[in-house]
C-alpha cells in the first residue's frame, strides 16, 4: 500500500536561482512567495528521508508532487521539473548528480500550470527509487514569470512504494 507524506516548504529547505522569494505565514499557512517580475527561477527542494514505522528501512519513492498558487497573473511558460539523485562516492568523496528519469502530470485550473489559480506538478519516477546511505534527493521546479506574475510555493507530497 502507498503511502504519502505532505512537506511544507520550510521543511525542505528551499533554495532559489533567481527572483525574490520570501518565507511568509499568514493565514497558519506557510508559503515561500516569489515577488511579480519578469524572471526565471528555479526552486530546489531537498527531499527528507522518510523512515518506515518500526525502523523497517527506507521505502522506494514513486513520485513527488509540488503545490503552488499564480497568485495575480499567468506565467509565460510552463513550469518544468527535474528530479535529481545527489551522491557521494564513499571512497573519492566527489559528489555527482544524475537525473531520474520521471514522468510530469500538471493539475489544477490548467494542464499547462500557466493560468491564475492553484496547481500540482507531479513528478511519477519512471522506477520506483530506493536511497542509499550516500544519497540524496533533490526535486527543482522552474517557474518563467511574466512581469505581473506572482507565485506561492506550499509545499511537495511524497509518495512512497
Amino acid at each position: 500500500m502507498a503511502q504519502k507524506k505532505f512537506y511544507t516548504v520550510n521543511e525542505l529547505q528551499p533554495l532559489n536561482t533567481a527572483g525574490t522569494w520570501t518565507m511568509t505565514h499568514a493565514s497558519n499557512l506557510t508559503s515561500l512567495n516569489k515577488t511579480a517580475n519578469a524572471d526565471t527561477s528555479t526552486l530546489v527542494f531537498k527531499i527528507p528521508r522518510n523512515i518506515r514505522p518500526g525502523g523497517t528501512g527506507e521505502p522506494s519513492i514513486v513520485s513527488i508532487s509540488a503545490q503552488w498558487d499564480n497568485a495575480t497573473a499567468a506565467l509565460s511558460s510552463a513550469p518544468t521539473v527535474t528530479v535529481n539523485k545527489v551522491s557521494i562516492n564513499s571512497t573519492t568523496k566527489a559528489v555527482t548528480r544524475a537525473a531520474l528519469a520521471n514522468t510530469l502530470t500538471i493539475a489544477g485550473t490548467d494542464t499547462t500550470g500557466t493560468a491564475t489559480g492553484d496547481f500540482t506538478a507531479k513528478a511519477a519516477l519512471n522506477q520506483p527509487y530506493t536511497l542509499l546511505d550516500n544519497e540524496a534527493l533533490t526535486f527543482e521546479i522552474t517557474f518563467v514569470a511574466a512581469a505581473t506574475s506572482a507565485v506561492k510555493v506550499y509545499g511537495a507530497e511524497v509518495e512512497f512504494a
